[in-house]
């Protein structure tokens, strides 16, 4: 599989569309963390999630868990969040959170606003003790990224583009974990071993923090379930 020059530090985010995935296999092929969907909008979880969370930690894989923003109430899509999270992921300790801020193609009328990720990320934050990454790329870019979004800006930027090189979005100086393709598409394209085809990310070598501290700092807050 071809990985873009000067990165080495493999991602993969997967979901219940990936109905058979082997993490030791994708560990084996390079792979070092995982983002797991655990939920969208207000009330949808994945039903992958808890396994899969018990699966990476076992391989001792990094993980992550993200949302996936719709128009609901951003309350209740923190709630039905952190509420999946904390009881399936058994705990917290170890995972970085974050929002995928996207257009919903599948149903047009059900995209979460800018506004409502900003009120969604601040919500999450305070709860969490820590600011959320934020997966977002040409919905935001086209819509003014971060400007006049505080929350969002303040969120490490999880930039989702299929081109040779990425180009961070408005209120960004850099991106932080770069979506290269997803599996099919960008010149970076290729099956994974274990996966097949899935979203497959680098860690930006230039970042501020090495991969392993990076890691260390946006996980490890205490978050309490939502009542």
């Amino acid at each position: 599989m071809p990985m873009p020059p000067d990165t080495s530090i493999l991602i993969i985010d997967i979901s219940h569309n990936q109905a058979h995935v082997d993490l030791g296999a994708a560990q084996a092929a390079g792979v070092a963390a995982v983002f797991l969907k655990a939920t969208e909008g207000a009330t949808w979880q994945d039903p992958t999630f808890k396994a899969r969370v018990a699966a990476a930690r076992a391989l001792g894989l990094k993980v992550g868990a993200y949302h996936f923003g719709t128009a609901a109430d951003p309350a209740a899509q923190v709630a039905n969040f952190i509420n999946t999270v904390t009881k399936g992921a058994g705990g917290l300790a170890d995972l970085v959170l974050a929002l995928d801020l996207e257009h919903n193609d599948n149903a047009p009328n059900n995209t979460m606003t800018p506004a409502q990720g900003e009120s969604w990320v601040r919500l999450v934050a305070a709860k969490a003790g820590r600011s959320p990454m934020l997966y977002a790329g040409s919905y935001l870019r086209d819509l003014g990224g971060a400007t006049g979004l505080p929350n969002l800006a303040s969120c490490p930027l999880w930039l989702a583009q299929y081109a040779q090189s990425p180009e961070t979005l408005p209120g960004w100086a850099s991106w932080t974990i770069w979506q290269f393709t997803d599996g099919t598409h960008g010149p970076y394209q290729g099956e994974l071993d274990g996966v097949g085809a899935c979203d497959q990310d680098a860690y930006n070598p230039d970042a501020p923090l090495a991969f392993e501290e990076f890691w260390a700092t946006h996980s490890g807050a205490a978050v309490s379930a939502v009542s």
